[in-house]
């Protein structure tokens, strides 16, 4: 229904996918990196909607670590092939995938990735409150909104910040 009353708008919708960037036009050098989904993975295979959810990096200019990750849904093959791909994997924060659920290729995500912060969405089901302990215990910050709300994340003077909202 969304892109049915966006195309009623007249504005037009594009598909985005592994390797597609998208910069900021304000001249601010912000850049998305999108690394899944990878369309010629999903030819091979039918993959489910979580398998091919959309996974992006967000760098702002001067960012020397490896940006912020939004991961979406991501899950089963989809995180198989975001692990295989090559990729670096370094992110500063890491928006846990599926809100943080307990799965099989999570701990070689962290592994990969290293993020000092780690943000968990959602009610803490499916063994995402496990998962949060145990990022913690491994000496990272984990921000879960079952815990207190909505997270913010801001470049600020050359580093993120991520904390709750009701603390900004």
């Amino acid at each position: 229904r969304v892109a049915e009353r966006i195309r009623e708008r007249g504005i037009p919708i594009e598909r985005i996918e592994r390797g597609d960037a998208l910069v900021a036009a304000d001249g601010s050098g912000l850049r998305i990196e999108i690394l899944a989904p990878d369309p010629h993975a999903a030819r091979l295979s039918p993959l489910s909607p979580n398998e091919t959810s959309i996974a992006l990096r967000i760098l702002p200019r001067g960012c020397p670590g490896g940006g912020f990750w939004i991961l979406g849904d991501v899950e089963g093959r989809g995180m198989a092939r975001l692990l295989s791909g090559g990729d670096d994997l370094t992110a500063d924060a890491l928006v846990l995938p599926h809100h943080g659920h307990r799965q099989p290729l999570l701990g070689k995500l962290i592994e990969r990735s290293r993020p000092a912060a780690c943000i968990a969405s959602g009610g803490g089901e499916t063994g995402a409150r496990e998962v949060a302990v145990e990022l913690e215990a491994s000496g990272r910050d984990v921000l879960a909104t079952w815990r207190g709300g909505s997270v913010l994340s801001r470049w600020v003077d050359g580093r993120w910040q991520t904390d709750y909202w009701s603390r900004r």
